[in-house]
């Protein structure tokens, strides 16, 4: 499989994601980087540290937190966190959302990678965005309800659901990466 350029999974090597947070509402506040200087300063970082891809998120997905955000608010930090990140490094950029119109935005600025904690259940436009666009796909595991019982199988579900969504989406297998999302539950 392959996310953006950068094959991943089968006998490929490990790949290491950067997350590059731009949600100041974060529960972890020394991964936040906001504004010009502190984005590149990160950026570089990561990318000698061997980063194959960088992760930029406008919002905190902690699901114990109450930290949504304005879709505005968040279009605003992918917005400026993308285009600084494109003026400093060609490694393929994934957006961290689960919003259509985020996602629609960064993608029209050539993102190549949309990474959906929801597995593309959020929001119902995501399926039409993704179908216009036909980005790369890292899709979670998930719940609104907490998993109990066979955590297993029921991980195994929630993820052919979000494989469905992505075919009725015309997306190739080709393009997703699953993440257990284990995290989360």
């Amino acid at each position: 499989n392959k996310l953006g350029n950068v094959s991943v999974g089968g006998s490929n090597p490990v790949r290491i994601m950067g997350i590059l947070n731009t949600s100041p509402e974060s529960f972890y506040k020394k991964s936040i980087s906001i504004g010009k200087q502190k984005i590149t300063d990160v950026v570089h970082r990561m990318e000698e540290e061997g980063a194959d891809f960088i992760d930029v998120g406008g919002m905190s997905t902690a699901p114990y937190l109450s930290t949504l955000v304005s879709e505005k608010t968040e279009i605003t930090r992918i917005v400026n966190a993308v285009k600084i990140t494109q003026q400093i490094t060609n490694l393929p950029i994934s957006v961290d959302t689960c919003r259509a119109t985020v996602a629609k935005e960064a993608l029209k600025l050539g993102v190549d990678i949309i990474n959906d904690v929801t597995g593309l259940k959020y929001d119902m436009m995501m399926s039409k965005t993704i179908e216009r666009y036909c980005p790369s796909l890292i899709l979670c595991a998930y719940s609104k309800k907490i998993i109990t019982g066979d955590q297993l199988h029921k991980t195994e579900q929630l993820l052919k659901k979000s494989l469905e969504i992505a075919k009725s989406a015309k997306i190739p297998r080709t393009k997703i990466v699953l993440d257990p999302a284990i995290g989360f539950f």
